[in-house]
């Protein structure tokens, strides 16, 4: 190990990394990524003679032509015994299978496969299950031996008791999206990051900047491009797209706390907003304000195949017992095209309709303001940290005027969809470096949609604490009513306060 040259710090600390970590080596154009996972591979099939293990690659033509090309530039001749397409055996009897996954028994092959370590390279082009499907098949194989022998309290066996190597994964990227699996899974600023850091999750982050080995021409070359070019391709920022409409602020990811959540229900003006989809996802917000003017996004509703009875009955349920200052829609839901109890029926029809559908679930909507160049701006305010506004959670100056109360274990209906799709959004590219006004129509939008309708109402500032009942005591000549007038309007006041806007 003191023999090799290392490119970076980073690439040392990722190759020297120890077992039951799920690493990735997050870097930029040239960062060295591929010969770190290649070299952490070699090392420990050596360690473990007659040990098994896997270079990944979603696309064949990829893993032939830059993956192993970067394995046989690392491995003599004299290292292996045997290769084809498939798998390579080195001399002390471990085996490296070469793994793509674009063909229709892709899945089949990997089932199959019994292994110590694995490494994926370009793990944004892989799908989520596969990833998964691999987790389960490394740690299986038992037949390798160790250098040196296995020291008795050797703690890594099999079922039976037999000793065995300890299990690696590690996989190699550039920039995944915000709308990736592998940004939620490794990226600090991932709403589900502590689950997965407790699983082992782990990243090792690489500009191509610290590529002591890059040549100063290439650098200079990358360096040239655009400021978003640069910060996705050469730093290897998270989920840095180009073009990209909004940034969201960490100080704008709230993760809930009961006081926090009785608060809102208490203090706070609410509001909702509606995107319906009949096979995509459809989605509803639900909002709100405090008095200091911040907007809260406090619960998230995305689903998708399924009837609009069941889309009542779910966004009822979870509206119960609120009273909200507006209800707002996507306007296509009101067109009058579809046909029914002959005449006219709109999709906002359906989800008012109380002689077919139970009342309690109604749901009355009102065409949302669709100015998208408008709204933008608007979004964009809201997420822009200001340096003279207080944070409503940490009381310290410099904060944004809008917050989202993210998922988790203890609160599911959190913000996650929303939180993807609002980063995931990018401007048409016109040429390189140049986009148009136009937002990229290919990027997945329901919850992003939802959102704008919600921002476009302009919702208003709670000035003092919002509740459903009426205090009688406020009118005029309340002292000189009758007792039995006293209890009339008690009454009617409390059978109003109960009801919601549905």
């Amino acid at each position: 190990m003191e023999q090799i040259q290392f490119a970076s710090d980073k690439q040392r600390d990722f190759v020297v990394a120890g077992p039951e970590k799920v690493l990735l080596f997050l870097g930029g154009f040239g960062s060295g990524k591929t010969y770190a996972g290649i070299l952490k591979m070699l090392l420990l099939l050596d360690k473990y003679p007659n040990s098994r293990g896997a270079i990944i690659r979603k696309q064949f033509r990829q893993l032939q032509k830059t993956t192993l090309q970067t394995l046989f530039a690392v491995l003599p001749s004299a290292g292996y015994t045997r290769k084809n397409e498939q798998f390579l055996d080195m001399r002390n009897g471990s085996r490296l299978y070469f793994v793509h996954l674009d063909t229709e028994d892709s899945l089949n092959v990997l089932r199959g496969l019994e292994l110590n370590f694995a490494f994926v390279d370009q793990i944004e082009e892989l799908d989520e299950d596969a990833w998964d499907l691999l987790e389960a098949r490394v740690g299986r194989w038992s037949h390798a031996t160790r250098v040196g022998g296995w020291p008795e309290n050797w703690k890594h066996r099999d079922s039976m008791g037999k000793q065995l190597p300890p299990r690696y994964m590690f996989a190699s990227a550039n920039s995944p999206g915000f709308e990736s699996w592998v940004y939620r899974r490794w990226s600090t600023e991932s709403t589900e990051f502590e689950h997965w850091k407790s699983r082992g999750y782990e990243a090792f982050i690489n500009s191509s900047r610290e590529n002591s080995f890059l040549g100063e021409a290439n650098l200079t070359t990358m360096l040239s491009k655009s400021d978003e070019w640069i910060r996705r391709w050469v730093d290897a920022a998270w989920g840095e797209v180009e073009g990209q409409l909004h940034t969201v602020s960490p100080l704008s990811l709230i993760t809930p706390t009961p006081e926090l959540i009785a608060q809102i229900k208490d203090q706070h003006r609410k509001f909702r907003a509606l995107d319906h989809g009949d096979t995509s996802p459809t989605c509803c917000l639900w909002g709100s304000s405090d008095r200091e003017a911040n907007i809260y996004i406090t619960r998230e509703y995305y689903k998708a195949d399924e009837l609009i009875s069941k889309h009542r009955e779910n966004i009822s349920f979870l509206s119960k017992g609120e009273f909200y200052d507006f209800n707002v829609a996507d306007p296509s839901i009101f067109y009058k095209t579809a046909q029914k109890h002959g005449g006219k029926w709109s999709v906002a029809d359906e989800y008012s309709d109380v002689n077919f559908l139970p009342l309690q679930t109604a749901l009355f909507w009102k065409p949302a303001d669709n100015n998208e160049l408008g709204t933008r701006n608007r979004i964009n305010e809201y997420l822009a940290v200001d340096p003279e506004h207080v944070h409503p959670i940490t009381k310290e100056k410099g904060a944004p005027r809008i917050y989202f109360l993210v998922r988790s274990k203890e609160y599911p209906m959190g913000c996650f969809e929303l939180l993807k799709e609002i980063r995931a959004q990018k401007r048409e590219k016109v040429a390189e470096g140049v986009y148009s006004d136009k937002r990229d129509d290919k990027v997945v939008d329901h919850a992003y949609d939802t959102f704008r309708y919600l921002l476009a109402a302009r919702p208003s500032v709670a000035r003092q604490p919002k509740t459903n009942k009426y205090d009688p005591t406020t009118f005029t000549g309340y002292s000189n009513w009758s007792k039995r007038e006293k209890e009339k309007r008690l009454r009617v006041n409390n059978v109003r306060g109960r009801q919601s806007d549905y």
